[in-house]
């Protein structure tokens, strides 16, 4: 009996830390995707990360009103943490390939979104002046304005960030500027990057 209890709580404790960063939970409610970084743990090597760039709300480039200032609006900056779908026992020594549910060139593996994925985002090139106000004063982090509690993937497996990136210093009509502000996710090994264009003025004929 002692035997039986023992292996039940060993069950218990396992179940409890795969919640801990577990594939998506869509029980909390329809449409609705909880954060709660409390518990959260670093990317593992075989998970990456897919931008929502697909996304037609997702504007990645835009036109400043005035040169040198930080940008009117902050960017949405969306992605998914994925890991290879594991596969179940009826389909172990099945020859035929399942396709991805997000497929790229040439790869047959299917991908689910994991919740519970700390990550860290760095400015890594571009200019920035403001900041999210409870984050540390690194120049790094400028231009990144969501507080830390919220850097880790919800109960859909997905991670937002809102960034605020400044605009050029200069240009015309007749030549006008363009800025690029770098933001990299990082997480564990794992680590990609996203790029935010900026322009001042409208280019002649737009």
């Amino acid at each position: 009996m002692k035997s039986i209890l023992n292996t039940f709580n060993l069950i218990l404790f396992s179940v409890t830390i795969i919640n801990c960063a577990g594939e998506t939970d869509y029980s909390i409610g329809p449409g609705i995707c909880k954060i709660d970084c409390s518990q959260a743990i670093l990317a593992s090597n075989d998970m990456r990360i897919r931008f929502f760039f697909e996304d037609v709300n997702l504007a990645t480039e835009a036109v400043c009103r005035a040169p040198g200032v930080s940008y009117s609006e902050n960017f949405s900056l969306r992605f998914v943490i994925e890991k290879p779908r594991a596969s179940l026992p009826a389909e172990v020594g099945r020859s035929e390939t399942v396709g991805s549910t997000f497929p790229e060139a040439g790869d047959q593996t299917q991908w689910v979104p994991v919740s519970g994925v700390e990550f860290y985002p760095m400015r890594l090139g571009g200019w920035a002046t403001q900041r999210e106000e409870s984050l540390p004063d690194l120049d790094y982090l400028t231009g990144i304005m969501t507080p830390e509690r919220e850097w880790c993937t919800d109960s859909c497996g997905v991670g937002t960030l809102l960034i605020k990136p400044d605009c050029p210093f200069g240009g015309t009509a007749e030549e006008p500027q363009s800025t690029d502000t770098v933001i990299g996710i990082l997480s564990g090994s794992l680590n990609d990057s996203a790029t935010f264009t900026l322009h001042y003025p409208l280019m002649q004929g737009e």
